[in-house]
Formats: C-alpha cells, sequence, structure tokens
C-alpha cells in the first residue's frame, strides 16, 4: 500500500492518533486506504482547489484532500464537523497541523445549519465529502445543499454505503439526470471476502427480476449484503459528477 504522506502511513501502520498533547487514541470512525485513494486520486484528476467536507472526526479523509490540494499549489478546503471538539478530541485538526496544512476552515456546526450559510454566502465548491449523520434523511438533505454549492463538473462522494440509509438516499440521487457515477471503491463491507460478494450480487441480479426490489432490500438489509449492485451501487464508497444544469421541472419524481 502506498500512502500520499508519512502521517497517514503512520497511522494507519500503528492504527492509532494523538490529540494536540500527544495522548494517543485507538483509530476508529475514518475511511480505509482505499477510500482515501479515491478522493486523493479525483482532486488530483480534475485539479481541484476548493472542497467540503461534512463530517472529519479524526480527519483521515481531511488528510487525503489536503494532501491531494497541496498537489495543485493552491487550494482551500471547508470543514464541517460540530463534533470535532467535543466529541474527537480536535484530533483532525491536529492532524491537519501536523502536517502543515494551512489552508482549511472548521465549521463547527451542524451540517444542515452550515450548508444553507454557505449556500447564503455565494459559495461554491469543485468537489464535496458527504460523511455526517448516517440516517436517509440527513444524508439526502446534505446531498440537497451540496446540489447547489457543486459547480457543474464538479464531485460530490458519499461514505459508507453498506449503510441501509446512504444507500438508499444514493438510489434516490442517481434518478437525478445530471448526476452520474464516476468512482467507487471495491470494497462493499470490509468484513466480507470478494467471492462471497460477487455471489450476493449475482443473486440478486437474477432475483431482481422476478422479485420486487423492496422485498430484497427487507430480506438482505439486516445482513449488510448489497440488492444494488446492479444499479452501480457498489463498494463502500461513492462519487457522483455533476453533469450540467438540473433540468427537473417543479413536480418531478422517479421511483427509487
Amino acid at each position: 500500500m502506498t500512502y500520499p504522506n508519512n502521517l497517514i502511513q503512520e497511522i494507519f501502520e500503528n492504527s492509532q492518533v494523538a490529540d494536540e498533547r500527544g495522548n494517543t487514541h485507538a483509530l476508529r470512525d475514518g475511511i480505509d486506504p482505499e477510500e482515501g485513494a479515491l478522493l486523493y486520486s479525483l482532486i488530483c484528476q480534475h485539479k481541484f482547489t476548493r472542497t467540503l467536507e461534512v463530517g472529519c472526526a479524526f480527519g483521515i479523509s481531511s488528510l487525503y484532500i489536503c494532501e491531494a490540494l497541496s498537489q495543485q499549489g493552491s487550494g482551500h478546503h471547508t470543514i464541517l464537523d460540530p463534533g470535532q471538539y467535543s466529541e474527537f478530541h480536535g484530533i483532525g485538526i491536529a492532524n491537519l497541523k501536523r502536517a502543515g496544512f494551512d489552508f482549511f476552515e472548521l465549521v463547527e456546526k451542524p451540517s444542515e445549519v452550515a450548508l444553507p450559510a454557505l449556500l447564503a454566502e455565494g459559495r461554491t465548491f469543485q468537489f464535496a465529502l458527504i460523511d455526517g449523520w448516517h440516517t436517509f434523511d440527513h444524508t439526502l438533505l446534505d446531498f440537497f445543499y451540496v446540489d447547489r454549492l457543486l459547480e457543474e463538473g464538479g464531485i460530490v462522494v458519499i461514505d459508507d454505503l453498506h449503510l441501509h440509509g446512504v444507500r438508499r438516499a444514493v438510489r434516490y440521487m442517481l434518478n437525478y439526470p445530471n448526476y452520474q457515477i464516476v468512482g467507487s471503491t471495491t470494497d462493499f463491507d470490509r468484513h466480507q471476502k470478494a467471492s462471497a460478494r460477487r455471489l450476493v450480487d449475482g443473486c440478486m441480479q437474477g432475483l431482481g427480476t422476478v422479485i420486487p426490489r423492496r422485498y430484497l432490500d427487507q430480506m438482505f438489509v439486516s445482513s449488510r449484503l448489497n440488492p444494488d449492485a446492479s444499479l452501480g451501487i457498489k463498494g463502500s464508497m461513492i462519487a457522483l459528477r455533476k453533469t450540467g444544469p438540473d433540468p427537473r421541472g417543479w413536480n418531478w419524481y422517479k421511483e427509487f
């Protein structure tokens, strides 16, 4: 495994992080190296310089994003995380400072408050990561505002597709006529073997022709299997590109 900087490598190899005082904590609530590589590659490939992140925790995703921004020679990263100091001991921000990054801002407000404020300020972004509160309604609300903040040609990434509420929200997003999948990770559940995933995906495609999808969801969500692979919703993280303006009418609706 290749890491974009030494701090990221150290964190994953030791499975721990440290706060500003040097107290160590077990690594949890963070993305894995494959997910980080996806974020890093998307930003570098498209040379994005204005990025947004909903949810920071220990700052692993922030490190990948800021390292990618540093490769562009300029950039600015906006982080929304109301619990950065109250829940995560400021470790995410401490890690960014340790890595030498100073081109970021932390907004310590819930995304349902901070995102509309960014929109009212006229802010725009080229890249966004949604990794906050993982209920269906909250994920969709984050996307609702990110869509308005995101430039045409920009990319939004949604993490934790193993959670049914998140995956269901992504199914709704894919009905938008101006969004398309441009990338994903390969691992749907970090604890499942690849052979088992291939078997399940094949079964889902076959059963989907005779059993309504809503019943498949009910059958398989408790076991954390993926009934949506045939829609392109694969892996633990997915990237959607905004291809143009929103052409939907006032009464638009599609089943999802």
